[in-house]
């Protein structure tokens, strides 16, 4: 079985050789290893360059429509490994992740689209935070961020490629849209509550970047859309989440209310306060949730 790890770079001239070591460590093989610069303005290049001269096995590309899911497809496009590994620049794998999530899917008894892995956040104090998916309910975690991310999960190229692997015009939410998409599909992940990949936080140079508003916005937006094609789909299982569902929404708007009001209130009017249930989680209290209902949405912003 043979695993491809596609690295999307932009401005990672201080964190691509350490990622691409970590790839190079992996006590798994047979991997191939594509870098995909997307338009950086730094040394990141060179760096792809003399990385490759070390290792002429690697293959390294170019992509200039900006955006980490447009590199990410790229790479998607260029790879012959049954499974992709999509690596963040500044993300770091353990030396048995590959071999840790490979020995997962031989020993699953149904064929899984992805799996859905653990992580360990480094902050930028030095700081170790790990976290875990939520294996319960796949219907769930894919809605609620509990499904892992990017660089710690692993992908089926076949459902990928069925799906039309990532929506390159998105610029926030893009991982939870892919999984929404693969599971609506019909795809099945596989959890992973052993972390093996290290999320690097750093301040400035992301692939993909946008204003707080136009992030909650699309946020919210994806999991709208992803609730209409699950009630069509999968009625039962929607109205059996469906109380979930609406509390998760609710603290999403309460956040975008912060930088757009009038698009929240939308959203609250239209999509949640017509069937909302208050079942206190998430962190808002049903008492809030209560003053919500009846007074709007103008009671997070005291």
């Amino acid at each position: 079985m043979k695993v491809s790890v596609v690295i999307p770079c932009f401005n990672v001239e201080e964190f691509i050789e350490e990622c691409v070591e970590s790839v190079l460590k992996q006590t798994y093989h047979p991997i191939e290893i594509i870098c995909v610069d997307n338009n950086s303005s730094d040394k990141t290049w060179e760096v792809l360059e003399r990385i490759q001269i070390a290792n002429p096995k690697i293959t390294i590309v170019k992509e200039l429509k900006a955006g980490a899911c447009a590199a990410r497809n790229k790479g998607l496009s260029l790879s012959n490994g049954e499974w992709i590994q999509f690596l963040d620049a500044d993300d770091l794998l353990l030396p048995d992740k590959i071999e840790h999530q490979v020995g997962l899917i031989k020993a699953s008894s149904i064929s899984n689209s992805f799996i859905t892995a653990a992580f360990t956040v480094l902050h930028t104090s030095g700081l170790k935070q790990n976290s875990l998916p939520y294996a319960d309910n796949y219907y769930q975690s894919v809605f609620i961020n509990k499904a892992g991310i990017t660089s710690c999960n692993l992908w089926n190229r076949e459902s990928l490629l069925a799906v039309s692997g990532w929506n390159e015009e998105l610029n926030s939410s893009q991982e939870a849209d892919l999984m929404m998409r693969l599971v609506l599909n019909g795809g099945i992940p596989l959890s992973d509550m052993t972390p093996k990949t290290i999320i690097r936080l750093r301040e400035s140079g992301q692939i993909t970047q946008g204003n707080p508003a136009r992030r909650w916005k699309q946020y919210i937006e994806i999991r709208l859309e992803y609730l209409a094609k699950l009630k069509d789909l999968k009625p039962t299982i929607y109205s059996d989440n469906l109380g979930l569902y609406q509390d998760f929404l609710m603290i999403s708007i309460a956040t975008l209310y912060k930088y757009d009001r009038s698009q929240a209130n939308k959203f609250f009017y239209n999509n949640v306060k017509p069937n909302w249930q208050t079942h206190s989680k998430f962190g808002m209290s049903k008492f809030k949730m209560l003053l919500i209902k009846l007074f709007g949405l103008k009671i997070v912003a005291k």
